[in-house]
């Protein structure tokens, strides 16, 4: 276990040797090479001793190896869950899997989209993704999606109570958005997520609605306002303990766990045929629903990707990849408060909007990458 400081927080544990990070880049990718009963896995992991804020830690560490990468990581796929990865204390350089974590202190996170794309995060500051055809840093603020569904979000409307400020910040609603997104990349069958203001959506979509709810879906709305209810808190915000105790407490993690769920649940709503409606604030009122034009289709779009100095590029809706996007693209034009995230079966996440400055539809490639 990490040592504790005087404010009985964990120290950050140390950041990989060169010898071990390029152990833990290489088996990595190789694991994302390989099948498990014929199909590619996904996996995190953390460079990380077992502390306590482990989830599972395995009674003998696992040899760290490819193999052994690709049959553990399907158990932990969609759990939200970074195996631990730390050297054996016999001191001769070999690493191993102790086990898993979700929340807590880490130098070092590598995660696996698709075979021969890894995401690596060092040290709190820059992600990079390292493939065989590509070397780039993502974003810390990609354009469009980070910002848009904050501005779009209507203040003093908030379900819960006059007393909040907003329904969220940027960094919760981009956050939450990322999460159903990440449901949306795990299930694999592609689809279609629309974030509009409440009751906006439904001039913009076929009637009758078939999976319309009788009562909206509101996991992620209840788990929302909890993390909103605690963010507003008074605390000591001049002391850094203070506020990393607050961060890995159980209550801050089971909360976040529970949002995370909640948004993972409306993700896997995705897989069926249709588009799935998510209001603004964060409630589930139609699943399945089939778009209606109200004007156009726009010949061409502006197209871009969330890594940094990426230039947006006009592209022709033909070429974006068939009638989820092109619909997508028709929603944000006729709904210009509204988002639209689109998973393709190959794994791309995109984000679909408007921009109001430069009076064009804007698809951001790659919000996969985005994924913590």
């Amino acid at each position: 276990m990490d040592e504790l400081n005087p404010e009985g927080i964990s120290e950050r544990p140390r950041i990989p040797t060169q010898e071990e990070l390029e152990m833990l880049l290489s088996t990595a990718f190789w694991a994302s090479l390989m099948r498990e009963e014929g199909r590619t896995v996904q996996f995190s992991l953390e460079f990380c001793s077992g502390d306590e804020h482990a989830t599972w830690t395995f009674a003998k560490p696992i040899q760290f190896s490819a193999r052994e990468l690709v049959r553990i990581a399907p158990a932990f796929q969609t759990r939200f869950e970074h195996l631990g990865v730390w050297p054996k204390p016999s001191g001769n350089g070999d690493l191993a899997i102790w086990g898993s974590k979700r929340y807590g202190l880490s130098r070092l996170r590598i995660r696996v989209i698709y075979p021969g794309r890894l995401t690596v995060h060092l040290d709190g500051g820059e992600k990079v993704v390292l493939s065989e055809s590509r070397l780039g840093v993502v974003a810390s603020t990609p354009s469009g999606f980070w910002k848009r569904p904050n501005e779009a979000m209507p203040r003093g409307t908030n379900p819960h109570g006059s007393n909040r400020r907003e329904l969220g910040s940027d960094r919760e609603i981009s956050h939450a958005l990322l999460s159903i997104a990440e449901g949306m990349f795990n299930h694999g069958h592609g689809g279609t997520l629309l974030f509009s203001p409440s009751g906006s959506w439904i001039d913009s979509v076929k009637r009758p609605v078939h999976y319309q709810f009788e009562s909206p879906f509101t996991e992620a709305r209840d788990a929302m306002a909890e993390v909103i209810d605690a963010s507003l808190q008074p605390r000591d915000n001049t002391k850094f303990s203070a506020l990393l105790r607050d961060m890995v407490s159980p209550e801050s993690m089971a909360r976040r766990d529970r949002l995370r769920s909640a948004c993972a649940a409306i993700g896997t709503f995705t897989s069926i045929d249709g588009a799935v409606v998510l209001e603004h604030d964060f409630s589930v009122p139609a699943i399945g629903v089939k778009i209606e034009p109200k004007t156009p289709l726009p010949v061409d779009v502006d197209e871009t990707d969330v890594f940094e100095n990426t230039c947006r590029t006009p592209r022709e809706v033909s070429e974006l990849g068939g009638t989820r996007h092109s619909s997508a693209v028709q929603f944000a034009y006729d709904r210009r408060d509204s988002l639209a995230i689109v998973a393709s079966q190959d794994g791309i996440v995109s984000a679909v909007e408007w921009d109001s400055e430069a009076e064009r539809v804007v698809v951001t490639r790659h919000l996969e990458l985005l994924l913590p």
